[in-house]
């Protein structure tokens, strides 16, 4: 027997004596391979392809392919093409293979590298007024931000398809949604992250009016105040700069305030002036400020108390007989206001619990709402009340807005009125309504459901008046430092929203691109 007749030994291409093939003996014969192909790695070149890709709209290939095709003349790289547009062809093709294999081994990573590649190269327009607006990041409130944003993706969208051969009114479609999406998301995700935020660090609570009060009783006993004594002919010719100033009001017509004004003819303590005779005498001159029953009075009495507020802001040293005139005039000021912000604050406080009282005698508690109302629009009208609350910016703006209410509030009242949140014979009657409207019996989970809005409503309100409360103890200089640090925490909250905000519109206006469908070469 030959070697060739060997099937174990016979080489390649030998026939055995049998005439078969010993390669087609499956014991001896070695397995077929197919060499699989490698998924491109995850390095810095392909992944600034991909981001290059984002920067330029999904046009980085066709870039690539120019250049190449210009370029392999001049740097003597060998191509069979005549001419630049054959050898942009040639090229083109592979650069948009390498792409789209890249896209397909690592789909999440292209996607990524594309959409910061695109929110990159948007970022120094969105630092320009026309760019800011465009994306969405400035004017108006967040649907008119939303809408431009919208009208640019549809832009960008539209001209992404009909650069890469695609379909226009698609990439419009595709362009509008993420433009509109993207600053809207961004807002969204950080008020979640700043709600977050709050629930991790407490910004410091506001001093309630009581100790306000206790802060404006510190200062009126400091020393800048408390060593103030003043010469006797400085005190005669103040008194004498009051009564000029009332003009013709004179004794018969305000003689109250000049009653008042009398009152500086003898120092407090027996001895020396001090700050606490002008300042006895000031608090006496405002309570009969606020006399709106009696207008010459009041006129006269306003007139005199700025007399001394101006006297006590500019002290000549030389009017003293000791104390530092500045020091003490700066305690004052905030001593002042101290007891401003704790007097309206209690005002306030006492309209909220006469509110409480009347809804609670009247219908359970369930009419807090309208009851507090009610107590907020007689402040409005009464104009010594008022006088009180004017003090503070904003305040009776907003104390308006509440008497009147918001289209939200004032939607919620009346469903809950009308689904017999109040008890009673209401509530009888919006069961029986549901009832014979077919509601089966549902209809008597109706007035449980206009509960609940009532109750929501009241809350609601108790909210904003608790927030008008904050607004009056924040101008206290004794919560300066509170609110400070409120301010700076607010600022920083807002900043950190606008550049999530304009993360979420760039991002928006990068994801048509980035998340179409490749057009072009398709590779097995």
């Amino acid at each position: 027997m030959s070697w060739q007749d060997d099937p174990i030994v016979a080489p390649s291409g030998a026939a055995s004596s049998g005439g078969a093939s010993w390669q087609n003996d499956p014991v001896v014969a070695p397995p077929a391979t197919t060499q699989q192909p490698v998924a491109p790695p995850i390095n810095a070149n392909n992944l600034m392809r991909s981001a290059a890709q984002g920067m330029t709209f999904g046009l980085a290939d066709k870039f690539a392919a120019a250049m190449d095709a210009a370029t392999q003349p001049l740097l003597g790289r060998g191509s069979s093409a005549e001419n630049f547009g054959q050898r942009y062809s040639e090229n083109v093709g592979g650069e948009q293979k390498q792409t789209e294999e890249f896209e397909q081994a690592h789909p999440y990573v292209s996607t990524a590298a594309e959409l910061g590649g695109g929110a990159l190269s948007l970022s120094p327009i969105a630092e320009t007024s026309i760019g800011g607006r465009l994306l969405g990041l400035t004017d108006g409130s967040l649907p008119l931000r939303a809408a431009m944003s919208a009208g640019t993706g549809a832009t960008i969208g539209a001209t992404n398809a009909a650069l890469g051969g695609g379909d226009i009114t698609h990439g419009a479609e595709t362009g509008a949604f993420g433009g509109a999406l993207g600053p809207i998301a961004g807002q969204a995700v950080g008020k979640v992250v700043e709600g977050a935020r709050g629930l991790v660090s407490k910004l410091p609570s506001l001093l309630s009016a009581d100790e306000i009060a206790q802060a404006s009783n510190a200062l009126y006993k400091s020393p800048e105040i408390a060593n103030v004594t003043f010469k006797p002919d400085a005190i005669d010719q103040l008194q004498d700069s009051m009564r000029k100033n009332l003009g013709k009001i004179n004794n018969r017509l305000a003689p109250t305030t000049h009653g008042l004004i009398d009152t500086l003819d003898d120092p407090i303590n027996g001895k020396d002036f001090t700050i606490e005779d002008l300042e006895t005498t000031r608090q006496m001159l405002g309570r009969q400020a606020g006399n709106f029953a009696n207008p010459q009075e009041q006129t006269a009495a306003i007139g005199a108390k700025q007399t001394i507020d101006n006297y006590l802001k500019n002290v000549p040293q030389g009017d003293l007989l000791s104390g530092d005139a500045d020091a003490a005039n700066a305690a004052l000021v905030n001593a002042r206001r101290n007891w401003a912000a704790q007097k309206t604050s209690d005002v306030l406080s006492g309209k909220v619990d006469a509110a409480e009282l009347s809804a609670a005698a009247a219908n359970s508690g369930a009419n807090y709402e309208n009851a507090l109302r009610q107590r907020l629009k007689g402040i409005l009208l009464s104009p010594a009340q008022k006088a009180k609350f004017a003090q503070f910016p904003g305040v009776l703006e907003e104390m308006e807005n509440i008497v009147r209410g918001g289209s939200a509030a004032n939607l919620l009242r009346i469903a809950g009125n009308v689904m017999g949140g109040g008890g009673g014979l209401g509530a009888v009657a919006s069961s029986a309504g549901a009832a014979m409207a077919g509601a089966g019996p549902a209809a008597f989970a109706v007035p449980a459901a206009g509960a609940a809005i009532k109750a929501a409503s009241n809350r609601l309100m108790a909210n904003r008046v608790a927030a008008l409360d904050e607004m009056i103890r924040s101008a206290a200089p004794a919560n300066a430092g509170a609110v400070a640090t409120r301010n700076t925490a607010a600022q920083a909250a807002q900043a950190r929203i606008a550049r999530m905000r304009k993360v979420g519109a760039l991002l928006g206006q990068a994801a048509t691109p980035a998340l179409s469908p490749p057009v072009g070469v398709s590779y097995p």
